[in-house]
C-alpha cells in the first residue's frame, strides 16, 4: 500500500490520471497547474504541498513541492 501523502503517492496519482480516458475527453480543453496543499493537523505533523500540471488531458508533471512553489489554482485542507 502507498503512503499518503508521499513521492510515490504522486507519482502514482500522475500514472494512473494519465490512463484515465474518460479524464482525458472531458479536459481535452482545459489547462492549468495547482497546488495540493495539505495542511497539518493532530495526524499530520507538517504541511505537504503537491504541484499538478494538467494540459488538454494530461497530466504533464506531479510532484512534492515547496511552500514557495506558485500556481493558477490552491486547493488547501487539512489531512483528517
Amino acid at each position: 500500500m502507498v503512503r499518503f501523502p508521499s513521492d510515490e503517492w504522486i507519482k502514482i496519482f500522475k500514472e494512473e490520471l494519465n490512463k484515465n480516458k474518460i479524464y482525458e475527453e472531458v479536459a481535452k480543453e482545459w489547462e492549468g497547474d495547482f497546488l495540493f496543499v495539505i495542511t497539518p493537523d493532530e495526524k499530520l505533523t507538517k504541511e505537504v504541498v503537491f504541484y499538478v500540471d494538467l494540459w488538454h488531458g494530461k497530466c504533464r508533471d506531479a510532484y512534492l513541492a515547496d511552500s514557495k512553489k506558485e500556481a493558477a489554482f490552491i486547493f488547501k485542507g487539512p489531512y483528517s
